[in-house]
């Protein structure tokens, strides 16, 4: 007799699962922040943590969790700035993406509205984990 299979066990075989886009989740803004130690901005006026940014929008699946859709910002330029920030001055922030990061802005402009991939977060989170360790980096 076959034993029945935890909720757990059941999230862990599906590929699609949230248990998997938590981890991969987890592990996306992990990298974002790895080999980074200040505001992607840096323009003497940072304040507050330092946090990952997806510059297309997270509910969009199929880029979720590429490294190329991240960029690490402080909160004051993340958020809260009514100058350069991607909430609060989308604008002056596009701007300033096309001068300071050429190929991340050319490559969002290119792959925004790209929603021909279902998602496969256990995928994505194995593709991330396989960078880190192609860069040698290690995970806390």
């Amino acid at each position: 007799m076959r034993k029945k299979k935890s909720a757990l066990q059941k999230r862990k075989g599906d590929p699609r699962s949230s248990y998997w886009k938590k981890k991969a989740d987890r592990l996306w803004g992990l990298v974002i922040h790895a080999g980074n130690d200040r505001c992607a901005v840096n323009n003497g006026e940072c304040a507050g943590n330092l946090e990952a940014h997806h510059l297309i929008s997270r509910a969009n699946v199929t880029l979720r969790h590429k490294r190329v859709n991240g960029i690490l910002l402080c909160s004051l330029h993340h958020k809260f700035s009514k100058h350069l920030s991607p909430h609060g001055a989308p604008l002056a922030f596009a701007e300033w993406m096309m001068m300071e990061r050429p190929e991340q802005w050319q490559w969002a402009s290119e792959n925004k509205y790209r929603t021909d991939i279902k998602p496969d977060y256990e995928a994505a989170y194995n593709d991330l984990m396989e960078w880190c360790r192609l860069e040698g980096i290690e995970l806390t």
